[in-house]
């Protein structure tokens, strides 16, 4: 029976996830390749078809970042009567989640 090969925007997002994961659950330093490779359950080849140690680091910070911007923003929407009287600055707020989705 022949594999079918999965949409390499797929398996990067995958990847992306697990090494996410692995930093969220035994820290930053302690992210490498064959545990990625392991927790997304793909080859350490696959692994480094795609990412660099560095471009992969940088990507699980990238992440991390932008999921708490919008926690933040999220706060500041939720209480956004308590922030401020003026509500044209909820626009504002929904154009950064969206930029930092994209």
């Amino acid at each position: 029976m022949k594999r079918k090969r999965q949409d390499p925007e797929l398996r990067k997002k995958q990847i992306l996830d697990a090494a996410v994961q692995i930093s969220i659950k035994s820290g930053y330093r302690n992210l490498k390749r064959a545990t990625v490779a392991k927790k997304a359950k793909v080859s350490v080849a696959l692994v480094t078809r795609y990412f660099s140690m560095y471009k992969l680091r940088s990507e699980v910070l990238k992440q991390a970042i932008n999921q708490e911007t919008i926690e933040i923003i999220a706060q500041g929407m939720a209480y956004k009567d308590k922030l401020t009287k003026n509500l044209s600055t909820a626009p504002v707020f929904e154009k950064v989640i969206a930029f930092l989705k994209a």
